[in-house]
C-alpha cells in the first residue's frame, strides 16, 4: 500500500517520520526511471545500493533560493552518509496491508530513491525501546 504525501506537507511529514524512525535500520537504493516503473520498487533487485543496513538519522527538506532538495542522513561515525535527492517530484510512504511502515519512495526527474526498513513494524509497537 502506498500513500502519496502532498507537497505542502513534506516538511512536517519528514520531521515526524524522522522522529518516529530515528535509528531504525534502512537500506537506501536508487533506480533509473525505467526500473522504477517495474513492480515493487522496495524489492527491486537491479537497484543501485547507496547504503545498506545503516541507522536512519534524519530526513529533511531543504528549500531556499535554489532547487528543492530532500536530504537523507544515515549511519553513524565514519559510516555516516548524506544522500540528496534534487528536485523531488513525488514522496510516498510505503506500508504493508496492516499499516506497518516499509519505507519511502522519492521520485525525481533523475530516477527514484528508495528508503527501505530492514523490518516492517508499526512505529507505535517499538515506542520506548530506543533511548
Amino acid at each position: 500500500m502506498r500513500t502519496e504525501i502532498p507537497r505542502e506537507q513534506w516538511e512536517s511529514f519528514c520531521g515526524q517520520f524522522s522522529g518516529q524512525h530515528h535509528r531504525w535500520i534502512v537500506t537506501i537504493t536508487e533506480l533509473s526511471p525505467e526500473l522504477a516503473g517495474q513492480g515493487d520498487v522496495l524489492e527491486a533487485p537491479d537497484a543501485q545500493v547507496i547504503a545498506r543496513d545503516v541507522s536512519l538519522q534524519e530526513i529533511r527538506l531543504q528549500a531556499g533560493s535554489g532547487p528543492l532538495v530532500l536530504r537523507i542522513e544515515a549511519g553513524e561515525g565514519k559510516l555516516r552518509i548524506t544522500h540528496q535527492v534534487a528536485s523531488p517530484e513525488r514522496l510516498e510512504l510505503v506500508q504493508t496491508d496492516e499499516g506497518a511502515h516499509r519505507g519511502l519512495r522519492i521520485d525525481s526527474t533523475a530516477g527514484t530513491t528508495v528508503l527501505r526498513f530492514r523490518s516492517a513494524v508499526p512505529p507505535e509497537s517499538v515506542d520506548g525501546f530506543l533511548a
